[in-house]
């Protein structure tokens, strides 16, 4: 997908510097637009201008690349395969027109949502992860607070059917579930925050695991749910004509 940002940056032609990044995706090309004005804020339709572009690790990754003026604004379309790597691009325009002789430089900052991830935002992602991590302590809290088995006597024999440990292995599958979303939850993060995209693949990489793993187990424990309580039933109907079970731990 092709995006076009219309940055609103204007060239004084004597040297003009963005404090403020630029965000874009890192994931599409885009394209940039800058107006372009002479000193006195004319609009500069007949400059010359060119375009340089460093790595977040420094290296040149485009050096002065001819940048089209149309209009009064100059124009350049990133691809992606080039600036495929989260980070600051720090980027300068020059441009010439007749002796005046001048440049702006701006920081292109690249990450996979193309905004700025705000204070308020990083605070919603650390509520959440401690949300879940409570939720998952709760939960297995609770698994332990369960009856694992039914009541049996001194010799290991069924008195009562206890229904409620069926719902640890309910609650079971919510812990993996909470597993999944926090590990998915770290993989956003660190795919948002570091430069460095290595730790948010790698945690991608676990969640898609457990994802397809999910997929085929999910089905499974299931049937083994319903098979244990529909085994309770006869259970249950056996010790109503009086019939002993011994007891077993599900």
């Amino acid at each position: 997908m092709r995006r076009i940002l219309l940055l609103i940056l204007v060239v004084l032609l004597v040297g003009v510097t963005s404090a403020e990044p630029i965000y874009a995706n890192v994931n599409e090309n885009f394209k940039v637009s800058i107006p372009v004005f002479t000193n006195n804020m004319s609009s500069c339709s007949n400059c010359d201008c060119d375009i340089s572009i460093n790595y977040p690790n420094g290296t040149r990754s485009i050096s002065k690349h001819n940048a089209s003026v149309v209009n009064g604004q100059t124009n350049y379309t990133f691809n992606q395969t080039f600036h495929k790597v989260n980070g600051d691009y720090a980027t300068t325009i020059h441009c010439i027109s007749g002796s005046d002789n001048g440049f702006t430089t701006y920081v292109l900052r690249l990450n996979p949502t193309g905004e700025e991830v705000t204070t308020e935002q990083t605070y919603l992602y650390i509520l959440g992860l401690f949300f879940l991590l409570l939720l998952i302590f709760g939960t297995v809290f609770l698994i332990g607070k369960l009856p694992s088995n039914d009541s049996v006597d001194d010799r290991n024999m069924i008195l009562q059917v206890n229904q409620l440990k069926h719902l640890r292995k309910v609650l079971w599958v919510v812990v993996w579930g909470l597993s999944m979303a926090i590990v998915f939850v770290i993989s956003n993060i660190a795919l948002a925050f570091l430069t460095n995209e290595m730790l948010g693949n790698l945690f991608f990489t676990f969640y898609q695991i457990m994802f397809w793993a999910t997929v085929i187990m999910l089905p499974l424990w299931l049937i083994w749910i319903f098979y244990s309580i529909w085994q309770d039933r006869e259970v249950k109907k056996m010790l109503n004509r009086g019939i002993e079970v011994g007891g077993n731990s599900f």
